[in-house]
């Protein structure tokens, strides 16, 4: 059927991207593996993979749906990324809220990935070190916004970071209020503009606002 025949196209069907960046070359295998927890996460079922590429069926309460999962080790020129790709038949014109819950679950899962892979945790994810590790690091600085990121980026100089198992229970209000995807994005462009100098105190009322 086409559009000549006076027939409606299809809408296009859902599909979200999400693209991880390790701080430190990896060959890709290890991307692919790192993928493995979240994969067990999200209850998916891997129906193919190779040291470059993953594929899975992710569950769902609709039988038409077929949300799937494929993931793909590309090389650019600052280095080797993995591209995730959530999709389905869902229509995308009318926000796929289904897929883009499993997206958002997807996304909530890699900011562990992006804590060990960048050893940049977010202050909410807890920090504990020694009071001499501290002072060392020079403190928290009194910065009204992005104080967390500041204080890691000096800590990681002085000892490696690392990840324990277990949860830590904090406020979830701004992730609920805005939700997962929007709330990364946002998180994202703070640290993006905070890097190329920023004020905080621009910052934090961007930060207040959203």
């Amino acid at each position: 059927m086409t559009e000549q025949d006076g027939s409606t196209p299809p809408p296009p069907m859902a599909r979200f991207l999400l693209v991880l960046k390790p701080s430190t070359p990896l060959d890709a295998k290890a991307l692919i593996g790192a993928l493995d927890p979240l994969i067990e996460k999200l209850r998916a079922d891997v129906d193919h993979r190779t040291p470059a590429h993953l594929s899975a069926l992710l569950g769902s309460s609709s039988d038409n749906l077929r949300l799937q999962l494929f993931a793909d080790v590309q090389s650019k020129l600052e280095g080797r990324v993995l591209e995730v790709v959530v999709m389905s038949r869902e229509a995308m014109g009318r926000g796929a809220p289904l897929t883009r819950q499993r997206f958002e679950r997807l996304v909530e899962l890699a900011v562990s990935l992006r804590s060990r892979w960048r050893s940049l945790p977010y202050g909410d994810q807890g920090l504990l070190l020694s009071r001499t590790l501290h002072e060392r690091a020079g403190g928290i600085a009194p910065l009204p916004l992005m104080e967390d990121l500041d204080f890691v980026l000096r800590l990681r100089r002085l000892a490696p970071i690392q990840l324990l198992p277990g949860a830590l229970r904090v406020s979830d209000r701004r992730w609920r209020r805005l939700g997962v995807w929007q709330t990364t994005v946002a998180n994202a462009r703070l640290r993006r503009d905070w890097r190329r100098g920023e004020s905080p105190d621009r910052l934090a009322q961007r930060y207040r606002g959203g």
